[in-house]
């Protein structure tokens, strides 16, 4: 595993789970209030529970169910961090089967964590656009997926048939 695309990748997963994090608590604040009272009764209880809980205190005593919440940068960056790192490691995984399959194979680092495979597979020409979609489960945890477009011999082929070759 290359180290220092690994640190690369950490460093833009961390900004992403920073801004989604954020952008969430910001989005329960505004429907449930600041001390976010009845979110347990909604649908986003579960990214409540799961996800932002573990990134916010509550501004005074933190005892009081009154007190407001508010987002702790050190909770955020220590959550974001840990979840950064899983997600390299899952994606620099994901990228070596993909080359393990292919002969002669090349990556080409994209940005974020966008990737470009090529090489070859059975003769024929093969290229893998890898793309990084962040998301967030029904219950409430966020994860990525990673979509690939294959292209044999310059067309577009499912996974399925490429898998066949």
């Amino acid at each position: 595993m290359n180290a220092n695309l690994k640190a690369e990748l950490v460093k833009e997963f961390t900004a992403q789970i920073t801004r989604s994090v954020t952008s969430t608590f910001n989005y329960l604040v505004e429907q449930f209030g600041p001390t976010v009272s009845g979110v347990y009764n909604s649908r986003s209880a579960s990214v409540w529970r799961n996800t932002v809980q573990f990134c916010v205190v509550r501004t005074g005593t933190g005892t009081r169910r009154d007190e407001p919440f508010m987002l702790c940068e050190q909770r955020l960056a220590k959550f974001a961090a840990a979840l950064a790192d899983q997600w390299a490691t899952e994606v620099l995984n994901k990228v070596d089967a993909k080359v393990g399959e292919l002969a002669d194979a090349n990556v080409l680092y994209a940005g974020s964590a966008n990737f470009v495979i090529t090489g070859t597979k059975n003769g024929r020409g093969v290229r893998i656009d890898q793309q990084q979609i962040i998301n967030c489960s029904s219950k409430g945890t966020l994860f990525n997926q990673y979509p690939s477009r294959i292209y044999v011999d310059g067309k577009f082929t499912p996974a399925s048939k490429f898998a066949a070759i």
